[in-house]
């Protein structure tokens, strides 16, 4: 490699604070009193109005924001006007908020749990969905009574 200086042309996401750091560039570039209409998860943005005027306003103002920044978007890997869509594993919908399928259906395909390990594995896997499962710290109990010393398994 010849000497000098050399720049990235893209961030280099395998370096530990680039999320961090790309979160904190995309927090300073979205103006507060967008706050009610976007939702930003590192390099992924969500929009989201009532109307469809509000939301072209909205994405071509993200857009525009964006590029004044010298930052890019692949369009293959948008969707626009979506009625319903996967956010980090949750589907959106007007209806409201629900688990994603997709997502749950590794998790309901699971074996049953034959030593701690594998029931503390299962446990971890339930707790980002547990907000939809309206008993569920009553619902584990029992399971979670198989993690104690003292308990015996069949």
């Amino acid at each position: 490699m010849a000497p000098g200086l050399f720049q990235f042309k893209r961030m280099p996401f395998a370096l530990k604070y680039s999320p961090a750091y790309f979160q904190m560039v995309t927090d300073k570039m979205v103006p507060p009193e967008w706050c009610t209409n976007v939702r930003k998860y590192v390099d992924d943005f969500l929009i989201f109005t009532r109307t469809l005027e509000e939301h072209k306003c909205f994405v071509t103002n993200s857009i525009r924001v964006l590029q004044e920044n010298n930052l890019t978007i692949n369009p293959d890997k948008c969707e626009f006007l979506c009625e319903k869509l996967s956010f980090l594993g949750c589907l959106l919908t007007p209806e409201g908020l629900t688990a994603d399928p997709d997502k749950t259906k590794p998790i309901t395909q699971q074996p049953v749990p034959r030593n701690v390990k594998e029931l503390q594995r299962f446990l971890g896997i339930g707790i980002a969905y547990s907000r939809f499962l309206p008993h569920s710290a009553r619902d584990k109990a029992p399971s979670r009574s198989l993690l104690r010393k003292e308990a015996t398994w069949e």
